[in-house]
């Protein structure tokens, strides 16, 4: 996952950074491996602390633009509905991070 690999790239051990965000070592393991999701606020410490793009962390294009189907949504599969959910957390976090910054 790209968060581990940014970590590395600005020099912090993991114990650094999740001491940096205040959490424990463990957490943030697993927010690297992809076993735990990032709140907002741990997104936003963590592109500050990397001096990094928030869209970058969570390996989104900031221009890019999402559309959502929700006509014959049950019809979807369960690896798809998953996945349309994870987008919709991606997007309320950007929303999220966008009324921290704009306070």
């Amino acid at each position: 996952m790209i968060l581990k690999e940014i970590r590395k790239e600005n020099g912090f051990s993991q114990e650094e950074v999740a001491n940096k965000m205040g959490i424990s070592r463990t957490t943030l393991s697993k927010i690297e491996n992809g076993k735990q999701d990032l709140s907002s606020i741990q997104l936003f410490k963590l592109s500050r602390l990397y001096d990094i793009d928030p869209y970058k962390l969570m390996e989104v294009e900031e221009d890019s633009s999402v559309q959502f189907a929700f006509r014959d949504r049950e019809q979807y599969t369960e690896k798809a509905e998953e996945k349309l959910e994870k987008i919709e957390k991606y997007i309320n976090t950007i929303l999220e991070l966008e009324i921290i910054e704009n306070e």
